[in-house]
């Protein structure tokens, strides 16, 4: 028996990082501060949008790669929700060459669940070089940047662009990516010059570089990780990915806890009776 005890550990190890994932299974989280800061975002600029002649977008930044793609896209599938069930217009924009297109593939999933179509309610801008240059020309003269949509169309003639001027029509800056250095051009350009609000999703271990532009105002929310995804879910009331990978993480964590008490349990029981024979 000693001898298939690590295979019996490996079985339950197994089954507790599978099963939220087949059972759906998913915990009610404390929200943090952070998150709750992204979703009041979204929701002020609803609530402005509604007070409008014409509504502002809110731009999705695409720059994650399909290597944090775990941790990002529950984070973003979230928004989209958020974007779609307030009636927000979005657009996306990558300046990594995978992004766009990833961005683009959740948007339509989205879409597709919620009756959106595209060109009507959102659109993708497509992939860009030059981060700081592109930011800064958008700023000053955007369609001589943006002249196409993703699919080859005309920006003008995308019809949720139709009122669209310029970046001073962007009411919110979500940026997704594994890097802060990416953000901080957002910040630096965007949030410096027009004041446009700015929040942000990244994986679990990008965190830390992110509290001092949060603390210093200089972003206004952020997501990070599986825990900020399933917070998010949670505030949206669609929990996903990002709910059960944080049910699978919390039971084997549990159970490893567990593993160790009772090997602790055991080997304290077996020292008393080693102890009480004793001559």
């Amino acid at each position: 028996m000693r001898r298939n005890q690590p295979r019996w550990i490996y079985l339950a190890m197994g089954l507790s990082v599978t099963v939220p994932f087949l059972a759906r299974i998913s915990f009610q989280m404390p929200i943090s501060k952070p998150v709750q800061r992204t979703f009041d975002q979204v929701e002020t600029l609803a609530r402005d949008n509604r007070q409008r002649d014409h509504k502002k977008l809110a731009l999705l930044v695409a720059d994650w790669e399909p290597a944090t793609m775990a941790e990002i896209n529950p984070q973003v599938i979230a928004l989209l929700h958020h974007f779609m069930s307030r009636e927000i217009p979005f657009a996306i924009l990558g300046f990594r060459p995978t992004g766009p297109s990833l961005a683009q593939e959740l948007a339509e999933e989205v879409a597709r669940q919620r009756g959106e179509e595209y060109g009507k309610t959102w659109c993708n801008w497509g992939y860009k070089t030059q981060m700081d240059t592109t930011i800064q020309s958008m700023l000053s003269d955007f369609y001589t940047v943006v002249r196409e949509d993703i699919k080859g169309t005309p920006i003008d003639r995308v019809p949720v662009m139709a009122d669209f001027r310029g970046m001073e029509d962007v009411g919110l800056v979500a940026e997704f990516t594994g890097s802060s250095c990416l953000l901080q051009p957002w910040v630096e350009f965007v949030h410096a010059e027009l004041r446009t609000p700015i929040v942000h999703g990244c994986t679990g271990v990008m965190e830390s570089p992110v509290y001092p532009l949060l603390s210093s105002g200089q972003i206004q929310g952020f997501m990070g990780g599986l825990s900020g995804a399933a917070q998010y879910e949670q505030l949206v009331g669609k929990p996903g990915k990002g709910a059960e990978g944080m049910a699978a993480q919390s039971l084997a964590h549990l159970l490893v806890i567990g593993l160790i008490l009772a090997a602790n349990i055991k080997e304290g029981a077996s020292f008393l009776r080693r102890r009480a024979w004793r001559p």
